[in-house]
């Protein structure tokens, strides 16, 4: 979630886009519109929800087809109706939802990722020594 800030408050100062005007808007904002931090966030919290949860069932062995696509698309309804909300609202233009929907989808899927490559290379901590191996065994 520190990332996903971080990524809206980079892209906000680097593209520096305006609101719409005030006159078209049903709520005040004062940051910049580029990407739509809400839509960011939701994909990405959501996102990581939506990866975790059917992890932590696999576990509990209550898995299946069906309960992974009801998160999938439960999720994805969460998503959808931030975004159209915010732009309802006409806080954002309407193409920084999608923006921010990527952005904030392709947070976990960097996550994903990297904990994939991660997983490949474990870590050995010796607390004793004070050192860390990072060798492959």
């Amino acid at each position: 979630m520190i990332v996903g800030s971080l990524t809206i408050r980079f892209f906000e100062g680097t593209v520096v886009r305006a609101r719409p005007p005030p006159d078209t808007r049903l709520a005040v904002e004062t940051s910049a519109s580029m990407p739509s931090g809400h839509a960011l966030v939701s994909a990405l919290a959501v996102g990581l929800t939506v990866i975790a949860v059917p992890l932590l069932l696999r576990e509990a062995g209550r898995d299946g087809p069906v309960v992974r696509g009801a998160i999938v698309l439960v999720g994805a309804v969460i998503i959808g109706l931030t975004g159209v909300g915010r732009a309802s609202l006409g806080v954002p233009w309407t193409t920084d939802v999608p923006a921010g929907w990527m952005l904030g989808a392709a947070l976990p899927a960097v996550a994903v990722a990297l904990t994939a490559i991660l997983g490949k290379h474990p870590v050995k901590i010796y607390p004793s020594k004070g050192s860390v191996d990072s060798s492959v065994a």
